[in-house]
């Protein structure tokens, strides 16, 4: 079926106020992610550059609306974006469990495929085991020094009321 722009924009249009009355809550500018999901440039290169705008709003969004973090990745050969949570919804230890699953996983390839050189396993199990770890302990990282940031502002903001 040929749509024309005329329809197209139109149908587009639509769809953004009827987002906007079911969403209050969102910020009028962040529905462009729909017209970005839309929208189709003249050029491979303007095409790409248009995906990675996409790509990072979308994350930006998913920080702002559901309290989460999250980082824009982008490039080819990765992930457009990551966003995680589990920092905030479980305790410390928790992050262990993903090491105590890759592990699990690990022995498992091992006795079931243990074709392969035994030396070769343990540096996946390692190497991998090092990157789960790097990304939990990174996580914990942020988040203290958000909470540390918070904390200075709400400082900061009891001085200038008790000044006052």
């Amino acid at each position: 079926m040929n749509i024309t722009n005329k329809l197209r924009d139109k149908n587009l249009e639509s769809i953004k106020n009827n987002l906007l009355n079911m969403l209050t809550e969102i910020d009028p500018s962040d529905i462009e992610l729909v017209e970005m999901a839309w929208g189709k440039s003249p050029t491979r290169s303007q095409n790409t550059v248009d995906a990675t705008l996409f790509e990072s709003k979308t994350v930006e969004i998913f920080k702002k609306y559901f309290k989460l973090e999250g980082n824009h990745l982008g490039h080819t050969n990765k992930p457009d974006g990551v966003v995680y949570w589990t920092d905030r919804l479980f305790p410390k230890w928790f992050g262990g469990v993903y090491n105590l699953a890759f592990l699990i996983f690990m022995i498992y390839v091992m006795i079931t495929r243990g074709q392969g050189h035994l030396l070769s396993m343990f540096l996946v199990l390692i190497i991998g085991g090092s990157i789960i770890s790097g990304f939990w302990l990174w996580a914990r990282e942020n988040k203290k020094k958000k909470q540390q940031k918070e904390l200075d502002k709400m400082k900061a903001k009891d001085i200038a009321r008790k000044n006052n």
